[in-house]
C-alpha cells in the first residue's frame, strides 16, 4: 500500500510540474504551446536512457537530461517560433506549428 502512495505522489508531482510549465508558457508567450509536452517526453526518455542503459547515477543523468531539454526547447524556439513571431503570425498559426512540433 505504501508503494502505491509513493507512486501516486511521484506521478502527481510530475503532472503538477507539467501543468505549471504549460501555465508559465501560456502566460509568457500568449499561446498554448503543445510542444512543451514533447520537450517533457524528450527529457524523460533521455533520463531513462542515460540512467538505465548507460548506467549514469541519478544526479548526472538528471543534469544531462535537463540540459538536453533546454537545448531542444531553445532550438525549437529559434528555428520555428521566433521566425513565425518575426512575421507577426497569429495565435492560430503558432498553435498549429506547436502541434506539428509535438507530432514530430
Amino acid at each position: 500500500m505504501l508503494q502505491f502512495i509513493v507512486n501516486g505522489l511521484i506521478e502527481g508531482s510530475m503532472y503538477a510540474l507539467v501543468a505549471t510549465g504549460f501555465a508559465l508558457v501560456l502566460h509568457t508567450s500568449r499561446f498554448f504551446n503543445f510542444s512543451h509536452g514533447g520537450i517533457f517526453i524528450i527529457v524523460n526518455y533521455c533520463y531513462f536512457y542515460l540512467h538505465k542503459s548507460l548506467g549514469l547515477n541519478v544526479l548526472s543523468a538528471s543534469i544531462v537530461s535537463i540540459l538536453v531539454g533546454c537545448l531542444a526547447a531553445s532550438g525549437i524556439n529559434s528555428m520555428i517560433f521566433k521566425p513565425l513571431r518575426m512575421k507577426n503570425a497569429g495565435s492560430l498559426v503558432l498553435l498549429l506549428s506547436s502541434f506539428g512540433v509535438l507530432i514530430f
